[in-house]
C-alpha cells in the first residue's frame, strides 16, 4: 500500500511541474505585434502612404487597447 500511495504522490507532482512549464512559456513570449509602439508605427506608416481610414481605425485601436 506504501508503494502505490509513492507512486501516487511522484504521479502529481510530475503531473504539476510539467502543468506549470507549459504555462509559464506562453507568458515569456510576448509578440511584438501586441505592443502600442507597434500598433502606432503601422498607423503612422499608412497615415503617411495617404491610407486616413485605415490609419484613424488602427489609431482608434491603440486607444482601446492601450488606454494610457
Amino acid at each position: 500500500m506504501k508503494f502505490l500511495h509513492n507512486i501516487f504522490f511522484l504521479f502529481l507532482i510530475i503531473h504539476f511541474v510539467s502543468a506549470c512549464s507549459q504555462s509559464s512559456d506562453k507568458n515569456i513570449v510576448q509578440d511584438n505585434t501586441e505592443s502600442p509602439e507597434y500598433y502606432y508605427t503601422q498607423a503612422m506608416i499608412e497615415f503617411e502612404n495617404k491610407n486616413y481610414d485605415l490609419a484613424l481605425k488602427i489609431f482608434k485601436d491603440l486607444e482601446i487597447k492601450f488606454p494610457l
